[in-house]
């Protein structure tokens, strides 16, 4: 009986302890909780940081990060930096939704959860500018505007845009540099200022206009876009326009997509600079100026890309100066067009392969100055008509006696359109105080004679029939009117 009471006490124990063990919790399953963050919402040209640092594993787990965009706008190479990380960075390029997705991972597996960025395009409106100002590239993406000018801007103070500044003009807006403003455009070649349109379309914006005379006046790696929308003054529109004793070094520039001309460099104004430009289907000429900017051209711009007129024009005006100035010839074969009467009143040196074209019935008139055009067999000088068709221009008079005036390795085309002196049709004509040694060169097409002496005090050298070429003239090649 003693081993029985035993045995049921022993039983009753043994349920006792199992029934508590059963009793007692499971222990807590190891869970992980990925927590992307926020969505946010900013302005291009912000970096976003990200933060995962809510995510949560089990209290003695450690886990991973792993950071992706899994969605972004079409275009976009934006990429996220330090993505094995709580918080990365992420410098959006394009306006639009970024989607990104965060999985953190340990010994006992894997979760995620997404964050949605949202970046939206408000660049700064810039305003009247009265104090120093310095613009900064503030968006990555070049092909987006870094500021909006949405009416016209004046500048009254010293204004610096930096390397990859896009300013986006709207319609018909202008910028216009005061007499008190300076501007200085300093993009990179890799790394442009760009000034174009809020829409790229041709002549969409207005341009800009300089009144300053500052010495610091610069714009080098710059674009000028889809401009010359309307006249900006002397009934002239352009992408670019330069007044009286307006100062300007512009270098290695594009202007292109003006609905007027490139650049409208006015009587008086003063290019201390030039080098390196292109010039773009533009509808007018890329160059308006006088006579006086022509040897400022460098030989290496472009300027016959496209252009309503791919020549350089010169309106009505003299040349004037004490000492010899040079025109080159361009490595694009862009010739100078005289659009009316120029008078050459200092030295004028043209080099090898130099082009001149006349509009109709106006003429070159060299009076206190001289000329000396000296080409050679391969890259000679040519004065010829806008209209290459016979007499479409008047010609050339000499007032001047200087031992300087010599041609050679010259042509004269379609020239005497019209009385040029005296009643008389001719393509160059010399008074009673000028004199000429013309060599190996050629007149042709002319509407009258050759070459005329209006009086004896003209001299021309005196093999000058025979040196040189005379074909298709309506007269002689020479004419003694004495």
């Amino acid at each position: 009986m003693q081993i029985l009471k035993k045995s049921i006490v022993l039983v009753l124990f043994i349920g006792f302890v199992m029934s508590s063990c059963s009793d007692d919790p499971e222990p807590s399953p190891i869970t992980l909780d990925a927590n992307a963050g926020p969505d946010q919402r900013v302005n291009i040209g912000k970096t976003v940081t990200l933060d995962g640092t809510a995510s949560k594993g089990n209290q003695n787990s450690t886990f991973t990060y792993l950071w992706t965009v899994v969605r972004k706008p079409l275009q976009s190479e934006a990429i996220l930096v330090s993505s094995d990380q709580a918080r990365p960075v992420l410098s959006p390029d394009m306006p639009g939704e970024y989607e990104i997705e965060l999985t953190i991972t340990d010994e006992t597996g894997v979760d995620k959860d997404r964050v949605l960025v949202t970046v939206e395009h408000n660049p700064t409106v810039l305003t009247h500018i009265t104090t120093a100002t310095v613009l900064e590239d503030v968006i990555v993406n070049s092909a987006l505007a870094d500021y909006w000018v949405n009416e016209d801007l004046a500048v009254d103070a010293s204004l610096t845009i930096k390397p990859g500044v896009v300013i986006g003009f709207a319609e018909d807006a202008m910028l216009a540099v005061n007499t008190d403003g300076s501007i200085v455009a300093l993009g990179q070649s890799s790394n442009k200022v760009t000034f174009t349109g809020k829409i790229n379309q041709k002549g969409y914006w207005r341009g800009i206009i300089i009144y300053s005379n500052n010495s610091s006046n610069k714009m080098l790696n710059v674009d000028i876009l889809n401009a010359g929308s309307k006249i900006m003054l002397s009934n002239v529109s352009a992408a670019l326009t330069l007044t009286q004793d307006a100062r300007l070094d512009i270098q290695q520039t594009k202007i292109s997509d003006s609905k007027g001309y490139g650049i409208n460099f006015m009587a008086g104004s003063i290019i201390t600079g030039f080098s390196m430009n292109k010039f773009d289907n533009n509808d007018e000429a890329p160059v308006l100026m006088t006579a006086n900017h022509a040897a400022r051209m460098d030989r290496e711009s472009s300027f016959s890309n496209g252009n309503g007129r791919n020549a350089i024009e010169i309106t009505y005006s003299a040349l004037t100066g004490n000492g010899e100035v040079t025109w080159t010839d361009f490595s694009d074969k862009t010739p100078y067009r005289f659009l009316s009467t120029v008078s050459i009143n200092a030295g004028l040196k043209l080099n090898p392969g130099v082009i001149i074209e006349v509009a109709p019935d106006n003429y070159v008139d060299i009076d206190g100055g001289y000329i000396n055009a000296i080409g050679t067999t391969d890259k000679k000088i040519v004065f010829t008509g806008v209209d290459k068709t016979a007499s479409s221009w008047t010609g050339i008079i000499l007032y001047s006696r200087s031992n300087m005036n010599v041609m050679k390795h010259v042509k004269i085309q379609y020239a005497g359109n019209k009385v040029l002196l005296s009643d008389i049709q001719t393509s160059i004509a010399l008074t009673g105080t000028a004199s000429l040694l013309m060599e190996e060169s050629e007149i042709s097409n002319s509407g009258g004679y050759a070459l005329t002496l209006v009086d004896e005090g003209a001299t021309i050298n005196s093999n000058f029939k025979t040196v040189n070429t005379f074909a298709n003239n309506v007269l002689e090649p020479v004419f003694y009117n004495y």
